[in-house]
């Protein structure tokens, strides 16, 4: 087993926890403050993703229903 000292498994915890609070503020539907910072964040990262016409739904799924 790997051994760890105190201070690395200190920096491990608190960028885990970084990485937990920044995933929760992205994925949120606000867009303002620090969910809307996050989310810029990850969308500079992330790319512009291609067109999949695979996820294209038929036209008559759109229609109001009865």
């Amino acid at each position: 087993m790997t051994e760890r000292s105190s201070f690395e498994q200190r920096k491990k915890e608190l960028a885990g926890a970084a990485f937990g609070l920044l995933g929760n503020k992205a994925l949120s539907k606000k867009t303002t403050g620090i969910d809307g910072v996050a989310k810029k964040l990850v969308a500079k990262q992330a790319g512009e993703v291609p067109h999949d016409p695979e996820l294209d739904h038929p036209a008559e799924w759109d229609r109001p229903v009865d």
